[in-house]
This record gives C-alpha cells, sequence and structure tokens, in this order.
C-alpha cells in the first residue's frame, strides 16, 4: 500500500493458518516508487534453516530492497540488525504472557527514512514474568527464598528454581 502523504510504501503479510512452512518472502518482488520509504510488516522465523512459522535469512530480508522490516514470531527485542539497506527488529510483545516471555516487554517507536533507522524500545508491560535461582546451600531454604523476593514484588509474578545443596531435614514450613 502506498501512502504517498506520508512519503512512504507498506508492505506486509501474515499467516493465514496455523503454520507457514515456506518463507514468507518466497514470491515477494517489490514494486514501489523509488521516492517512498519502503516499510515491511511480516511474521517469520529468522535464521531458521527450516521452521514451521515462516523461514527467513538476513540476505532474503536485505534483497527486499525494504528500508525497515518489522518482524514478529519472536516474543523478545534483540535490537536491530542490518544488512546492505536494509534494517529489521523483531520488537517482542507488549506484554509477556508466561514464563516464556520473561523479561521487559515493551513496543519499539523511532523514525525510518532510506538508509537511516532510529528506533529505541520503549517499555510497557505492567507486569513482567521472571525466573530467579536461588541458592541454597548452607543456608536456610525460607531465608534465602524470601531475600530473594526483589522489592517491587507486588506488580510482577516470578518462578523461583532452588540450586545447590541442602544438609539435614527439611523443616515444618520450609
Amino acid at each position: 500500500m502506498e501512502l504517498p502523504q506520508l512519503k512512504c510504501a507498506v508492505y506486509g503479510t501474515a499467516f493465514t493458518s496455523k503454520y507457514r512452512d515456506n518463507s514468507p518472502l518466497e514470491h515477494f518482488k517489490p514494486d514501489y516508487d523509488e521516492g517512498l520509504c519502503r516499510l515491511m510488516v511480516l511474521h517469520g522465523d529468522l535464521g531458521a534453516a527450516r521452521s514451521r512459522y515462516g523461514a527467513l535469512t538476513a540476505d532474503a530480508l536485505a534483497a527486499t530492497g525494504m528500508d525497515y522490516v518489522a518482524l514478529g514470531h519472536i516474543h523478545r527485542h534483540g535490537g536491530v540488525e542490518r544488512r546492505k539497506n536494509t534494517f529489521w527488529a523483531y520488537c517482542g510483545c507488549p506484554e509477556g504472557r508466561g514464563f516464556d516471555e520473561c523479561g521487559e516487554k515493551g513496543v519499539l517507536i523511532g523514525e525510518v527514512e532510506p538508509g537511516s533507522v532510529k528506533v529505541e524500545f520503549v517499555p510497557l508491560a505492567g507486569r513482567r514474568y521472571e525466573e530467579i535461582e536461588v541458592d541454597v546451600t548452607g543456608r536456610d531454604v525460607k531465608e534465602a527464598l524470601l531475600g530473594a523476593v526483589p522489592a517491587d514484588s507486588q506488580d510482577h509474578i516470578y518462578r523461583f528454581r532452588l540450586v545447590g545443596e541442602r544438609t539435614g531435614e527439611l523443616a515444618d514450613g520450609a
């Protein structure tokens, strides 16, 4: 879709079924006005040679000629990457939904123009899922666990993994 008032053209593709065994760029041929900034939004699995979620390669992204590709599939921000004149990034997701989506969540906001991408990650999530490892070697388990609870814990969901070695019996309530 060309948006001449914004001086850009936006391309995109979506899943139309549960899986996509081919690349979302397999038959893509850009057709655009050279004077427009070229943006693309697509769901794909970058770096996977084979994937049920639309395998992509950095070379295939670069071959699109896009100025910026907003990727979806990986639910964490990993930074902006570039090959030739094409930039891309996974923004992540605005809110984690389980322990498979730990850490800070948010969106990317910024400016894109041919040859230049300036985006920043903006945290949005009201709550985070976090996993915390607690070493209980030589310590009272209850005290070690309570000591590992972060100060801002009321808004977040934590999974604690106890590691180390214990001696003696577990006390009632420990």
